[in-house]
């Protein structure tokens, strides 16, 4: 089993990684009726690595959703998890303090790193999933949020 920080940091790397590249073209297979939430989505949406203006399907209740958040674009993929982009008209710190709270208030452990630039890094931690929630402003001036989460493996 990969070690805790490990694989916070594998995470760190894949969020900038899935924020940069797209996903799988192979098409979607079964999702058995025990599959965790992320494993649900990426089989769902394998066929369509990349849906602009909405959530996957079966994304879990767990993961934050700002309320007045436009969905960019979502991507599900079984290397790189579900990563998804919402853009917020609300302030930077209303939007970081948000997923801050809610992440602890739906059972995440967090550990919340603020930048230089005012941006918030929330890495989240549960014992069968990670997340990692990047708050920041983005050239238009909007808050954006990047999340990624994906399973653990079993």
């Amino acid at each position: 089993m990969i070690a805790k920080a490990r694989w916070l940091s594998l995470l760190a790397v894949l969020l900038t990684a899935a924020l940069s590249c797209g996903g799988t073209d192979e098409s979607a297979s079964e999702v058995s009726s025990d599959a965790t939430p992320a494993a649900a989505a990426q089989a769902t949406d394998a066929a369509n690595p990349q849906l602009p203006g909405a959530l996957p399907a079966h994304f879990p209740e767990d993961i934050p959703v700002y309320a007045d958040a436009d969905v960019a674009w979502s991507r599900a993929s079984e290397d790189m998890g579900v990563s998804v982009r919402m853009l917020s008209d609300a302030s930077l710190s209303d939007v970081s303090a948000y997923y801050a709270d809610d992440f602890a208030a739906k059972g995440w452990a967090t550990d919340i790193r603020k930048g230089p630039d005012g941006g918030t890094l929330i890495i989240a931690d549960k014992p069968t999933r990670k997340a990692v929630a990047s708050v920041s402003e983005n050239e238009e001036g909007r808050t954006q949020v990047d999340i990624l989460f994906s399973d653990l493996p079993q």
